[in-house]
């Protein structure tokens, strides 16, 4: 089975790590990837999950629900082609192992709450 986890700053990768590697441990075969939809990922090196799609670093550093002018800052910083390059990212992972193939998607729970506000994410993308 592979395994996409996506993670929505630094406390979320944290969280995430652990989760993937009691997973790991537990389900032999898995595949795991990550994608930190926010900042580098680098939490991610010294387990040796592996990140897809590209990791950048934005002005607000994640935080542009405190400040409006962050979401600008970040806009002008690369906001919108960063987003849709981590969707492109997301579509190649899933063509490449495929829905019939095993592939499932781990969201932490930031990703979640904006799903069940409302906000949704088209997995079928």
């Amino acid at each position: 089975m592979k395994l996409l986890c996506l993670s929505n700053g630094h406390g979320e990768d944290a969280i995430a790590i652990q989760v993937l590697q009691q997973l790991r441990s537990r389900l032999s075969g898995l595949e795991l990837v990550a994608l930190p939809l926010v900042g580098e990922g680098y939490a991610y090196a010294q387990p040796e999950i592996p990140t897809i799609g590209p990791l950048r670093s934005l002005p607000s550093g994640g935080f542009i629900y405190m400040d409006g002018r962050q979401l600008w800052r970040d806009v002008r910083g690369g906001l919108v082609g960063l987003t849709l390059a981590q969707l492109k990212a997301i579509r190649r992972w899933r063509q490449g192992g495929g829905e019939n193939s095993g592939c499932r998607r781990h969201r932490t729970a930031a990703v979640c709450l904006l799903e069940w506000s409302g906000l949704r994410f088209h997995w079928h993308c």
